[in-house]
């Protein structure tokens, strides 16, 4: 098992790229999401590694649509630019399970709140916490 040290090193490393480099938001949200599930939310504190723009940005809006999916019902996908303007779409949806993990552990550790929309589409919203 990784440290939680190293790990983050590694997930700032990839915040650096994403952003200043403009690659996509889910880019940085998987690797958040793939990275911190394997430690408790009592190992680090997400406001500590990320800026809350980030936070909201990079990780909770990329993550909302993997809240509402049930296994095998709705694909996440998102595109990537390959080479010039040819486009790859890139298939997530064996993700939600961790996405939906971490989301709810963070919401337990009172950091961010779910919010279900009042629409018949069964969305969801995510909210940072003030700390």
């Amino acid at each position: 098992m990784a440290n939680i040290d190293e790990v983050v090193i590694k997930l700032k490393e990839k915040e650096k790229f994403c952003v200043e480099y403009y690659q996509p938001e889910w880019m940085l949200a998987d690797a958040v999401v793939v990275e911190l599930s394997q430690f408790d939310v009592s190992e680090y504190n997400i406001f500590d590694i990320f800026s809350r723009d980030v936070i909201e940005n990079y990780i909770l809006a990329p993550a909302e649509p993997f809240l509402s999916v049930k296994e095998g019902s709705v694909k996440v996908e998102s595109f990537i630019k390959v080479s010039g303007a040819e486009l790859k779409k890139v298939d997530h949806s064996s993700l939600a399970p961790l996405y939906q993990k971490l989301i709810h552990e963070w919401e337990k550790a009172g950091w961010i709140t779910i919010i279900k929309d009042a629409d018949s589409n069964n969305s969801l919203t995510i909210c940072i916490n003030e700390k």
